[in-house]
């Protein structure tokens, strides 16, 4: 499927697919809350994918993908303690919600995929305390992750960025060309949706406009919804055998994640049940990166250092489709109104906004003065170092 493996890989390859069925099952359970701490033996089991020779190689040898999938294992092995402290704080924090207890990321959920204001206000009001509970434990992961990338040789996240994507600049200055473009239609329209659901100065918490369209009970489910979709575009094989977990659980993630444990045999799809059409796009997004996980690997190395654009572009795809009423009319069983079909695309471009203005800003924080030469090989992890070529940003 890829072609021909390195001959630095090529040795690895098996115990490659053991590491990522591991990880990758360990990924799944903690996400689905299905498991509240990591298996912190599987990275032991593995010193010599995770210890930055073989990710050192990669880049040495310009085998960029692979570079980014070694990278991954590195940071999984070496932030094992640091995810366990943060998920131990989250599953501390509750909230209070419609009379009852619930984690933050439940909480969470309901403000994403609230619809209507009141709901917004409700799961924002609960939220507030709880987030301010975690902001130190997350500002505490972020140096652990600090010194972990400094460890592996970069001072700065863009200086890793710039190693294992190449240059970036080309999309960051088009970014922001595309921002400043439609800065001012988009304040318009932003402001317009504050007026109609009677926002004014709300605090950030409840200022994004409501997006999230309801969904009546008789209507069909998201799972069925997005198995029909997969089986009408040609898929039904697929979409009978990806398995889909929506119960609630403590510790569950917010949103929605697709597990690539063994592809293409064991892909499974997990998310929180919320209603409303955010859940039925999440789903279909996920199920896309479980269709691409399926249909192409003949083994799980097929995937080892896939290309993101080729995975994002199946969820995409889907994704998509359930913002388009007929979509709704066809799987869901509803008609949108024209206000609800303008919410859905207006929360599309926001969220695609938001996107671009988090990846700007965290360049402006860190900004890339070298981008390591993946000619030169020198210090990762304290055993040789990236020497460095200036370039002008």
């Amino acid at each position: 499927m890829r072609g021909t493996i390195p001959g630095y890989l090529r040795p690895h390859v098996e115990r490659i697919e053991a590491y990522s069925r591991e990880t990758n099952l360990d990924v799944y359970l903690r996400s689905s809350g299905e498991r509240t701490m990591s298996d912190h033996a599987i990275h032991g089991r593995y010193p010599e994918l995770n210890d930055a020779r073989l990710f050192r190689m990669a880049l040495d040898a310009g085998d960029i993908a692979y570079a980014r999938a070694l990278l991954n294992m590195c940071l999984m092995a070496r932030l094992v303690d640091a995810n366990d402290r943060l998920a131990a704080e989250r599953l501390k924090v509750t909230v209070r919600l419609s009379g009852e207890d619930v984690g933050v990321g439940r909480a969470l959920a309901a403000w994403r995929t609230a619809t209507s204001e009141l709901e917004r206000e409700l799961a924002a009001e609960a939220l507030t305390p709880g987030l301010t509970m975690l902001a130190a434990a997350q500002r505490r992961w972020l140096d652990d992750y600090d010194s972990v990338r400094h460890g592996l040789g970069f001072d700065t996240q863009a200086d890793l960025i710039g190693a294992v994507h190449e240059d970036v600049t080309g999309w960051l200055r088009k970014a922001e060309r595309s921002l400043e473009e439609t800065r001012e239609s988009f304040i318009r329209e932003h402001a317009e949706w504050r007026r109609r659901d009677g926002r004014g100065d709300s605090p950030t918490m409840v200022a994004i406009p409501v997006s999230n369209v309801p969904v009546p009970s008789g209507a069909a489910g998201s799972e069925a919804a997005v198995r029909g979709t997969v089986s009408a575009w040609g898929f039904p094989d697929e979409a009978a055998r990806i398995p889909i977990d929506l119960v609630p659980r403590p510790g569950k993630l917010a949103g929605a994640l697709c597990g690539r444990i063994d592809p293409p045999r064991d892909v499974r799809v997990t998310g929180q049940p919320t209603g409303g059409s955010l859940e039925y796009a999440l789903m279909l997004h996920e199920f896309g990166h479980g269709l691409h996980f399926t249909i192409g690997p003949d083994r799980a190395f097929d995937m080892f250092g896939d290309d993101q654009g080729i995975t994002e572009g199946f969820g995409r795809t889907f994704e998509t489709v359930a913002r388009q009423p007929r979509w709704f009319e066809l799987f869901v069983g509803i008609t949108l109104g024209e206000e609800a079909a303008a919410r859905l695309h207006f929360n599309a471009v926001m969220s695609a906004r938001l996107d671009a203005v988090q990846v700007l800003y965290e360049h402006r924080l860190s900004p890339a003065r070298s981008i390591p030469s993946r000619s030169t090989s020198t210090h990762i992890g304290g055993r040789s170092a990236l020497r460095c070529r200036r370039t002008s940003r």
